[in-house]
């Protein structure tokens, strides 16, 4: 697996406190980069609106500061599941194109 990306944490978002319900929203954010978050009505919607700030992200800041985002510091084993998030996912999205 590459270390040229991130990796992207997937969870359901409920208004109602019914849990056994479908999810209102899913959130999607990358830990690495804490003002990255995206909600949408699917987990696959929200993962793809953050891929796609996540492109706008490096393009800018290779242009701006000349430097290849990501770095090699990023994680590559995933994140620790939460125990009282039920529904929680998380995917590794590679930055190499």
């Amino acid at each position: 697996m590459s270390r040229k990306g991130y990796w992207i944490e997937c969870m359901p978002l409920w208004e109602q406190v019914n849990e056994n319900a479908a999810p209102d929203l899913y959130r999607a954010s990358v830990t690495a980069i804490p003002d990255m978050v995206e909600n949408a009505p699917s987990a696959s919607k929200a993962i793809q609106k953050l891929r796609d700030r996540l492109k706008e992200l490096k393009a800018q800041y290779s242009e701006e500061h000349g430097v290849i985002l990501p770095r090699l510091e990023n994680p590559v084993r995933p994140p620790k599941r939460p125990d009282s998030v039920r529904g929680w996912m998380s995917v590794y999205i590679e930055m190499n194109e």
